[in-house]
């Protein structure tokens, strides 16, 4: 073994591990000699192939299941998955051989980046207004810009202004002063849901994990567990004193975790689990199995809502080699989706993560997150052999392995 340090191309300025103080200097890979680039080619043990950095936590998993890490820079076709944060194209696809699988699909954009998830969404509104009506009144900006001003009828609204892709609520406004979006630049702006539903006072969102297997058939799945993140300071409906008291309204960990509350408490007092939202909404006599399924809906209407786009990136990537033409499972991907829930239950989308953060906070977050990884890992049933059914052998694969996950779709 030996220890490769991690290159400017590999490290952005900004990652999650920065963020976070972790030391990410050095990480541990296999030396690839000639010994072992040959036991690689002998399929001695499963290989990952990661084109960025892995989050601790998934290198626990990748070498609790034997798996083998390699970096970037070797370009045999000894590894089995390619593990990638960045967004794919169709001829990354063609390149790949029929053993071997990406952590994406081509186009995932069109729902992870958010003014194009507006568009996407406001589209299929447009076909059906009741199974799509589940995003806040929302402008893209500057496109929009003219008609969100001239909006008489949300005047003396709450708005949140969003940058299209920054994570961890960075660059978010919450504004009752439409002037705030003249000068924003690219990003969009939405009704801010001012009336949400509260656990003991406190405003909260679920970040919800799915796993999409598969285009065509098309395969989602749910993780059954996820967290629940709650904001450190009891919910105030939105006046101008309070607006920027992020801690009242902003559930996201990243910020949250900075509030002395956070800190003096245990992490556990702020990020629950579902059991925790379920067993607190049945206590009060609500329908959970209703509300679950409306949340299934909206993370199935989601991923829907690009379907053809998805799977023509799909087969432009495979359309020059027959044999991987039918293999549907060349791609596959885990999407980190918020969702709040107004007074009345109902499920609204904030926004769909393509790489959700891995980062753990407390034994329940590290157990989740775990769990989840290493059981994706295993539905995928890596295998150099060629398969003369691909559905057939994935569907064993799947009722053998299945144990969190929740087929939706």
């Amino acid at each position: 073994m030996y220890t490769y340090k991690i290159t400017k191309y590999m490290k952005p300025k900004k990652t999650p591990y920065n963020q976070h103080n972790l030391n990410i200097t050095n990480i541990t890979y296999p030396k690839m000699n000639h010994r072992v680039r040959k036991k690689l080619n002998k399929n001695k043990f499963p290989v990952i192939k990661i084109e960025s950095y892995l989050y601790p936590i998934t290198n626990k998993v990748l070498i609790d299941m034997n798996y083998k890490i390699i970096i970037n820079n070797y370009d045999n076709d000894s590894w089995n998955i390619l593990w990638s944060k960045r967004r794919i194209k169709a001829k990354k696809i063609s390149k790949l051989k029929n053993h071997q699988c990406i952590n994406s699909f081509p186009g995932l954009e069109e729902i992870c980046c958010k003014n194009l998830l507006i568009k996407n969404i406001e589209h299929m509104k447009k076909k059906n207004f009741n199974r799509y009506n589940f995003i806040p009144k929302s402008w893209c900006l500057p496109k929009d810009l003219s008609n969100f001003m001239k909006n008489k009828s949300i005047n003396n609204k709450t708005y949140i202004i969003k940058p299209n892709n920054n994570s961890c609520a960075s660059g978010i406004i919450i504004t009752q002063n439409k002037q705030m979006a003249k000068n924003f630049g690219s990003g969009i702006v939405q009704l801010y849901v001012d009336k949400p539903y509260l656990i003991n006072g406190y405003k909260f969102d679920l970040r919800l994990y799915v796993f999409v297997r598969s285009l065509n058939p098309l395969k989602i799945f749910l993780y059954n567990d996820g967290l629940v993140r709650m904001c450190t300071e009891k919910y105030q409906k939105p006046v101008t004193k309070n607006l920027h008291d992020k801690y009242k309204h902003f559930t996201n960990t990243s910020i949250n975790k900075k509030n002395k509350s956070f800190i003096e408490k245990n992490s556990r007092t702020y990020v629950k689990n579902f059991n925790y939202m379920n067993k607190y909404l049945q206590k009060k006599g609500h329908d959970v199995p209703t509300v679950w399924k409306n949340i299934k809906n909206v993370c199935v209407d989601t991923v829907k809502s690009i379907l053809p786009l998805l799977r023509k990136n799909y087969r432009e990537g495979t359309e020059n080699d027959a044999d991987k033409q039918k293999n549907n499972y060349i791609c596959f991907t885990i999407l980190g989706f918020d969702i709040i829930l107004d007074s009345k239950l109902k499920p609204w989308l904030l926004e769909v993560n393509m790489c959700p953060s891995f980062i753990h906070n407390n034994a329940m977050d590290y157990k989740i997150k775990y769990n989840l990884q290493k059981e994706t890992i295993q539905m995928l049933g890596i295998s150099r052999n060629k398969k003369t059914d691909y559905n057939k052998y994935h569907d064993r694969i799947e009722k053998k392995y299945i144990k969190n996950y929740e087929r939706i779709c």
